[in-house]
């Protein structure tokens, strides 16, 4: 079977590009702070992860350099920035990769288009699409013009 037969009457409104925009920046926040956690980690400070309250607000900080912010206080080494910024960049494109698979795997499940011509005649017969053509296609055959 063919992916489409025909193009999608219902049009791309906002709704997809708002669902993408919120999972880009759901990435981007987990992203900041897994590559700081990793960062902190290869460095020797330890497996760190901020309080619920500091998740987001503490993004900011970590990307203008701090990356202790939203730690609790006795959280006194830091990390290089260009440590931070290499996990950071490689969690957003695991994280991306992965939803750009799962995106594509969950929807190859969907049913696509319609049967080609060679198919349905192989199924069904030439003389059964003949006898039935003005149900399949009543547009091209109306009932009058059998």
């Amino acid at each position: 079977m063919k992916d489409a037969q025909h193009e999608d009457g219902y049009p791309w409104t906002w709704e997809p590009a708002a669902l993408t925009g919120i999972l880009l920046l759901i990435i981007g926040i987990l992203a900041v702070q897994i590559g700081r956690t990793a960062a902190l980690l290869f460095t020797g400070s330890g497996l760190w992860w901020p309080t619920s309250e500091h998740l987001v607000t503490s993004c900011w900080a970590i990307l203008r350099g701090n990356t202790t912010a939203g730690l609790p206080t006795h959280t006194a080494v830091g990390s290089p920035m260009w440590l931070v910024w290499t996990m950071t960049a490689a969690a957003a494109a695991a994280m991306c990769g992965t939803s750009g698979w799962a995106l594509m795997r969950l929807r190859g499940r969907a049913i696509k288009g319609m049967a080609t011509a060679d198919q349905a005649q192989h199924l069904l017969g030439l003389r059964r699409l003949r006898l039935t053509r003005g149900i399949i296609r009543p547009d091209l055959y109306p009932k009058g013009r059998q």
